[in-house]
């Protein structure tokens, strides 16, 4: 699989979208926030979308698994869940720019 595949499928994974966007809603402060949906596309890319790899971790030579493609489908997870935290701070603001009176 080349790259782009890669990361469209971390991207279409519904847990990713899920965390980036309830991560965007829930914290306001944007360093805070981009850093939390950076660390949970990382554990979500590690661990699979549907978070199948679970057992595989969990077994006594589950870690020895690990490799560069791994760490490639970690850093591309990151980077999806961040994209949508920054689709789900768009919604935020339109929404909130929507609820403002208008100027007279």
């Amino acid at each position: 699989m080349d790259v782009l595949h890669l990361f469209a499928a971390s991207f279409l994974a519904w847990s990713v979208g899920l965390a980036g966007v309830a991560i965007a809603l829930l914290i306001r402060q944007r360093g805070a926030g981009l850093a939390a949906a950076v660390a949970a596309g990382a554990l979500l890319g590690l661990l699979g979308p549907d978070l199948e790899l679970v057992d595989l971790y969990l077994s006594a030579a589950g870690w020895q698994a690990i490799d560069a493609l791994t760490l490639l489908v970690v850093a591309l997870s990151a980077l999806a869940c961040m994209v949508w935290w920054v689709i789900g701070r768009l919604v935020r603001a339109i929404v909130l720019r929507a609820r403002q009176p208008a100027a007279p």
